[in-house]
């Protein structure tokens, strides 16, 4: 160990060797970030993977947050519009962000709405056909590491209810740094959202 610096939280996943190693060191800065929260478990997945994970549901229908556009790709999509993403459109439209706009990395954050959008569409088609998860899961299977066993993960999953309440940004504000912008933690704001999700107030 060479010790540690203040850096992107991401960056810990680079210092591994891009499987479990990448995830363990992960596991562990977030749980440093959070006090030292137990974590059980991880699951990374390669950005390659969201055409064809897209695909395997027939598409995923969103309110598009930010005008995409990447001609090359032909890829265009309208701040505003109803659409049902295909793969690529999904692939740019949870990568893409417009670097020369100040703070994009969190209007990027906010496309999140693409995680509830498509276990809603998962959830409908396995109502008719239980196993339409597992031949997702083989699609994208060279995609993914993970330690959670896949029953398991599929079970616990398919019992969320996945809604835009219970998607959780670490509290914070985006500032200029020497190079590059960089996000800075509330502290006091994280420990109260932390309590609150992960703590049960007792009498």
């Amino acid at each position: 160990s060479m010790g540690t610096i203040q850096g992107q939280i991401c960056l810990q996943h680079a210092f591994g060797d891009a499987k479990r190693i990448s995830c363990q060191r992960s596991v562990d800065a977030v749980a440093d970030l959070f006090g030292n929260i137990p974590i059980s478990g991880y699951l990374a997945m390669n950005m390659g993977a969201i055409p064809t994970m897209n695909d395997a549901v027939g598409g995923v229908k969103v309110k598009v947050l930010q005008n995409i556009s990447y001609p090359d790709h032909n890829v265009k999509l309208h701040k505003g519009d109803k659409v049902t993403l295909n793969g690529q459109e999904a692939y740019y439209y949870l990568r893409g962000r417009d670097v020369r706009k100040y703070d994009s990395a969190s209007d990027r954050l906010r496309r999140e709405q693409y995680i509830v959008a498509y276990m809603d569409r998962l959830k409908a088609l396995t109502a008719d056909d239980p196993s339409i998860v597992m031949g997702v899961y083989n699609s994208i299977e060279d995609y993914l590491v993970t330690s959670v066993d896949f029953s398991s993960l599929i079970n616990e999953l398919m019992s969320y209810d996945f809604n835009d309440d219970d998607m959780y940004t670490v509290p914070g504000k985006t500032v200029q740094g020497d190079e590059y912008e960089e996000y800075h933690v509330d502290e006091d704001a994280m420990q109260d959202m932390i309590m609150s999700v992960f703590y049960t107030p007792v009498s």
